[in-house]
């Protein structure tokens, strides 16, 4: 949503506040782990698998999910997310980079239930 430059102008702000307010912005902070984390098509699929997982009634309808899952790989092979990626973090500093680093190490300590995936 930000240009990679309003993104790291913003970053210290979004990494404190995730970390001082997490029980009011979970799934921001979901969502900003996500976009410190280099994607992986291997992510997309897993995270699609787990979709249809979802108990009955919860989930999108069988042929909504197919299409997202289209979707989504479409747009990962495309090579847009990774671009992202790159033009948001390449750039960073190595203060900038351990300052991320502290972020995660934080979040895992204080809410690493909420994050299985982390391994330090």
């Amino acid at each position: 949503m930000l240009a990679p430059e309003a993104f790291r102008y913003f970053l210290p702000a979004f990494l404190y506040a995730s970390l001082e307010s997490y029980a009011s912005l979970s799934v921001f902070v979901s969502e900003l782990v996500g976009a410190l984390t280099e994607p992986s098509r291997t992510d997309v699929v897993e995270a699609l698998d787990r979709a249809t997982r979802l108990p009955s009634g919860l989930g999108l309808p069988d042929d909504m999910t197919e299409l997202l899952r289209k979707q989504q790989i479409e747009w990962f092979d495309s090579g847009t997310p990774l671009a992202i990626f790159h033009e948001r973090f390449d750039s960073l500093t190595p203060a900038e980079g351990g300052a991320i680093l502290d972020f995660f190490v934080a979040l895992q300590e204080a809410h690493g239930a909420d994050f299985l995936i982390f391994s330090f």
